[in-house]
């Protein structure tokens, strides 16, 4: 993870791991393109999607739509 708020979500991710009573999915963005999945705990998954950006910090409507599109395949039921 990176950005403003990848400090917290690292802690809390802390926090969660290896709890048996938690399974935490996290849905986050990725700078490259392609779908890539770590697994810092048993029971956390992070699922990072990417797509080309032309600004790392700014998403345009297209580009979020595209993430949203491509995000879809990794929703749990």
């Amino acid at each position: 993870m990176a950005g403003a708020a990848a400090r917290p979500h690292r802690a809390l991710l802390q926090q969660y791991a290896g709890r048996p009573d938690l399974e935490v999915d996290v849905l986050t963005s990725a700078p490259s393109p392609g779908v890539f999945l770590e697994r810092p705990a048993d029971n956390v998954m992070v699922f990072k999607i990417g797509i080309r950006k032309k600004q790392l910090h700014f998403w345009r409507r297209r580009e979020v739509v595209e993430w949203l599109l491509k995000a879809g395949s990794c929703y749990r039921a």
